[in-house]
């Protein structure tokens, strides 16, 4: 559960952090928001388009493999966002993040159904929904931190160490899937 949600909160934090960080970004590409705009909107529209299809891959692969492959697309992306030198760059990147992300996602409740019996199912969603909302709220607070304390590419080198994390919780922790 910690494992799976842990990667999760990663997800649903880089929602709303870069919100807080467009006008400096903007600002340090000299690009308009309506530009700078589309390295949210990428990035929730993989989100939003992609994960019932990958869905279908955890189911053919292995749920565990396809969430280790999407963190590391994610963690890969949050690095290549936070050195991008253009925004254009910025805002494929944002998308190969939101890519990274969408492939995450159904792996993450597939992994906490598996771990729990029937009769636990109910508190671990519950807790994987409270993670979520928790992730939703910490955006918009870590972004102001991290680009009032610095720069605006902090709010994606901060996915790196918590990837890394992710990572090796899952591998450890999270075991393989058994194909029927």
């Amino acid at each position: 559960l910690v494992a799976a949600c842990f990667g999760l909160l990663m997800l649903y934090i880089d929602l709303f952090i870069v919100n807080v960080a467009l006008p400096t970004i903007g600002k340090d590409f000299q690009a308009p928001l309506s530009t700078v705009s589309w390295a949210i909107s990428g990035y929730v529209l993989m989100i939003g388009v992609l994960p019932m299809g990958i869905g279908r891959l955890g189911d053919l692969w292995g749920h565990r493999t396809v969430y280790l492959a999407g963190l590391i697309l994610f963690s890969g992306a949050s690095l290549a966002c936070g050195l991008a030198p253009t925004i254009t760059l910025l805002i494929v990147f944002r998308v190969i993040q939101g890519i990274g992300a969408a492939v995450m996602t159904p792996g993450t409740l597939s992994i906490i159904i598996r771990a729990f019996p029937p009769s636990e199912h109910g508190l671990a969603i519950g807790i994987y929904g409270g993670i979520s909302g928790l992730g939703l709220i910490a955006g918009p607070v870590l972004g102001g931190l991290l680009v009032q304390g610095g720069s605006w590419r902090w709010i994606f080198f901060v996915n790196i160490p918590f990837g890394v994390i992710a990572l090796l919780m899952t591998m450890l922790f999270v075991p393989k899937d058994h194909k029927e």
